[in-house]
């Protein structure tokens, strides 16, 4: 995104914690050595069997650090929202 293009948007509506839950998540689902999907059927999703499953999470993990970059680069949240006249829960 350009940077006029990330100037009208601000950081309203998602929190840097929602991008650190969104890299853990694709972490722990796609790690080779030890997830979930290797304990319940080792034989279909070695990496030596399914390399795409493993590509597709590299993937996921990029797009994922992607959003905090982009994340990073918008505009503050505003102290107080206008919509209701509170402060945001999370930053």
């Amino acid at each position: 995104m350009s940077g006029a293009v990330l100037s009208s948007f601000a950081q309203a509506g998602n929190a840097r914690i929602l991008n650190i839950v969104f890299i853990c998540v694709a972490v722990v689902s796609f790690n080779p050595w030890c997830n979930m999907w290797m304990a319940i059927a080792p034989d279909f999703f070695s990496l030596e069997v399914n390399p795409w499953y493993y590509l597709m999470g590299i993937v996921c993990t990029f797009f994922a650090l992607r959003g905090v970059v982009i994340y990073e680069k918008l505009p503050e949240k505003p102290a107080i929202v206008e919509a209701t006249g509170k402060k945001p829960l999370l930053k």
